[in-house]
């Protein structure tokens, strides 16, 4: 099913799951870091602080996952959704499998001391949240109405404890 917005245009434009574009950006990142000799650094800090980033955004995402199976949904963004999932990583973050994505690629480029991959990583939010996540949510908004409405209006979009 083609998931289609009246303001955005069609989003079924992603052939690769939505990690897979955070991690292609790590990739990218690295790729070109190590031809211009960046992206060296031994400081401990930032790779346990990668470290850190990435575990949390693997475990949220491995949660999210697990939880919308486990809820009988297909975690495809672009196949059609039969049940809205308020509760587990849901009720935390409204996109708990971007964020993920996002977490562990920053936490990989600032482990790598990779500032392109950050910078692409940031990027791609960037586009997730401007572009696909609203025409996500006009869809979601459109199958299941005041439902969806009331849980946008109280679960953040992306970081818990932060209305964005």
């Amino acid at each position: 099913m083609e998931i289609t917005s009246k303001t955005k245009g069609s989003f079924n434009f992603r052939h690769l799951p939505p990690p897979a574009l955070f991690f292609a950006a790590i990739f990218l990142g690295r790729l070109a870091d190590r031809s211009t000799r960046s992206g060296k650094s031994e400081n401990r800090l930032l790779k346990y602080l990668g470290f850190l980033l990435f575990d949390a955004g693997i475990a949220f995402g491995i949660w999210a996952l697990a939880w919308m199976l486990k809820q009988g949904q297909n975690p495809n963004p672009a196949a059609e959704k039969t049940k809205l999932i308020t509760d587990g990583p849901f009720k935390l973050s409204r996109n708990p499998i971007y964020l993920a994505s996002a977490l562990a690629a920053l936490g990989r480029s600032v482990q790598g001391a990779s500032p392109t991959s950050a910078l692409l990583t940031f990027a791609l939010l960037l586009h997730v949240d401007r572009h696909v996540v609203p025409a996500e949510e006009e869809y979601l908004s459109e199958k299941f109405g005041a439902i969806y409405d009331e849980y946008r209006s109280s679960v953040p979009r992306w970081i818990p404890g932060i209305p964005l």
